[in-house]
C-alpha cells in the first residue's frame, strides 16, 4: 500500500464518527494498492482500479479504524465494484 499516484488527492476526504465524543471526524490518509512498485504502482491503481483503504484513529483509545475496498477503473468513475468491501481480507493477506 502507497500514498496516492504522485502525492496528490483529488477525491473528497471521509468522515467518520468513531464514538469517542468528537462527532465526525476527517480520514487520516487514503492509502492504494502499489502492486509491488512503490514509485509508480499507486499511480496504475488510479487508472486500472483495485484494492485501497482509509483510516482513522480514534483519540480515546489509539484504535486504528479502516474502509477497505476494490474500485472499479478511472473510466469507471472508481465505483466500488461488486461486492467491493469483502475484499478487505485481501489487505491481511497481502499485509
Amino acid at each position: 500500500m502507497g500514498e496516492e499516484c504522485l502525492g496528490q488527492h483529488l477525491g473528497t476526504d471521509q468522515q467518520a464518527n468513531l464514538g469517542d465524543g468528537l462527532g465526525n471526524v476527517t480520514e487520516i490518509e487514503e492509502l492504494r494498492w502499489n502492486g509491488g512498485n512503490p514509485y509508480i504502482g499507486t499511480c496504475r491503481e488510479t487508472f486500472e482500479g483495485g484494492l485501497h483503504l482509509r483510516y482513522w484513529v480514534q483519540n480515546t483509545t489509539g484504535a486504528y479504524f479502516m474502509a477497505v475496498s476494490v474500485e472499479e477503473d478511472l473510466a469507471s468513475g472508481h465505483d466500488i465494484v461488486l461486492n467491493g468491501s469483502v475484499f478487505r481480507h485481501l489487505l491481511a493477506i497481502e499485509c
